[in-house]
């Protein structure tokens, strides 16, 4: 994946990914993908997750990623458990979402276990 977080946008590979932790913070954004490039939609995906996953050389990485890499992430992982962006939005159609008021900021504030 692109990691549009990190200095020069580099491409990553995350070997046998996880996602640990997901916030109860949801972001409400367009998706698409390359499966289906026909086809957009409407997916609320975590602000912030913890994930964990090794490179190459077999080293272990756990971080917090948030914003459009959470969101990268988390429709990646989808793909490699058999889910594209559609399912998640039919999902999606009989869980409540609650919005945020208006002018409201919010803050993550990441709990991580050692």
């Amino acid at each position: 994946m692109k990691r549009y977080d990190k200095p020069g946008s580099p491409f990553q590979f995350c070997i046998n990914p996880r996602i640990l932790k997901y916030t109860i913070l949801h972001r409400k954004g367009g998706e698409g993908c390359l499966s289906i490039p026909e086809e957009r939609g409407l997916v609320y995906r975590s602000y912030a997750i913890l994930i964990e996953y090794k490179t190459f050389d077999g080293a272990s990485h756990k971080e917090m990623v948030d914003d459009n890499t959470a969101i990268i992430f988390q429709h990646e992982i989808d793909h490699l458990n058999g889910l594209l962006f559609p399912d998640r939005m039919r999902e999606q159609q009989l869980e409540l979402f609650l919005p945020i008021p208006q002018g409201m900021e919010f803050y993550i504030k990441p709990t991580m276990t050692p």
